[in-house]
């Protein structure tokens, strides 16, 4: 039996790796860290982060309500600094938000906020030109 918020990561990954849903198919993983080898980042990665499951409120005395936060990652070492392919990595992020919102398949976890960010880069991710966009999906359960 696994927690929760990992089975909605495995079913967001599962929903991510549809059979046509992006062309080129996104190849997502579910991963605590989406740690990557810098070769292997020639090509654009998506990680499915189970991040948390936060009790909210009670909401009586057999239920509590939770928030199940789900981060989605795109990492890709771009051959050059132009906003141009920065821009193309945020679209992508975009992109995933869109198909999860419209295709989540029915579940007790129901989505209630979606966002996409690109994430700050530090230093050494700059040097090696390694741009990480995501997706932050917010869910809540009753149990």
């Amino acid at each position: 039996m696994s927690a929760p918020v990992v089975d909605l990561a495995d079913a967001i990954k599962d929903l991510l790796n549809t059979p046509s849903a992006f062309t080129p198919p996104l190849g997502a993983d579910r991963k605590y860290e989406p740690y990557y080898e810098l070769p292997e980042l020639a090509t654009a990665k998506v990680t499915v982060i189970p991040t948390s499951d936060k009790t909210i409120e009670r909401i009586d005395r057999e239920t509590w309500k939770h928030e199940l936060l789900i981060e989605v990652t795109v990492q890709k070492k771009l051959s050059t600094d132009a906003e141009s392919d920065k821009d193309a990595m945020v679209a992508q992020a975009d992109a995933i938000c869109e198909y999860v919102k419209v295709n989540m398949p029915e579940r007790a976890e129901k989505l209630i906020d979606a966002g996409v960010a690109s994430l700050i880069q530090n230093p050494l991710m700059r040097q090696n030109k390694l741009f990480t966009s995501g997706v932050l999906l917010k869910f809540v359960s009753f149990r």
